[in-house]
């Protein structure tokens, strides 16, 4: 129980943050549609293979650390596009 009420605090806090900074990469016209689309397609074709990859890599080394490795290995892409999306403070976002 307290796993789950931990992880569901910081899923708040990820997902609160992460639905408006990810809109204001749109510009206004397509704002949720852009986003909506991207995170639909990004969930399905990585959220709906990564369970499957991280059992077989349980199966193959019978250690979560291959496990851990892959999730790493899966977040840098994401953090290097964190770093690289940029402020939109002071952007004209009506375009």
């Amino acid at each position: 129980m307290v796993a789950a009420a931990v992880g569901g605090i910081f899923h708040g806090i990820i997902v609160g943050g992460m639905s408006a900074f990810f809109v204001e990469l749109f510009p206004t016209k397509a704002r949720y549609t852009g986003f909506s689309i991207g995170y639909q397609f990004a969930t399905v074709f990585t959220g709906a293979v990564a369970p499957l990859i991280g059992v077989a890599l349980l199966d193959r080394f019978g250690s979560t650390i291959p496990v851990s490795l892959y999730a790493a290995a899966m977040a840098a892409p994401g953090l290097a596009a964190l770093g690289m999306a940029g402020e939109t403070k002071g952007r004209d976002l009506s375009a």
